[in-house]
């Protein structure tokens, strides 16, 4: 929006003094949802389990890298039942 300033030049301000206002209130809103958000989280935190979770991702790593191909033949089976009921699930909520 143009502006003139006391010198009689103009000028140019993307938002008037009440817009600015309300976008800095908003701004604020929304950061203080997200402390209170932040803090309702780390209330039921564990945080010994997330300072924990890198070591115990890199054991299940260790123990997948490289796969055991012989015990593969025992789980086509149950993978066959898994996408079979995934399937028949998302019909059923398609036709609902």
């Amino acid at each position: 929006m143009p502006i003139v300033d006391n010198n009689g030049q103009r000028g140019w301000q993307r938002y008037n003094r009440r817009e600015s206002l309300m976008r800095w209130a908003g701004w604020l809103a929304t950061m203080i949802v997200l402390v209170w958000c932040w803090q309702k989280i780390s209330e039921g935190t564990e945080w010994s389990f997330v300072l924990d979770a890198p070591e115990q991702g890199a054991d299940i790593l260790g123990r997948m890298i490289p796969p055991d191909w012989a015990y593969f033949s025992r789980l086509i089976r149950p993978l066959w039942d898994t996408l079979t009921m995934a399937t028949v699930g998302t019909l059923f909520a398609i036709m609902f």
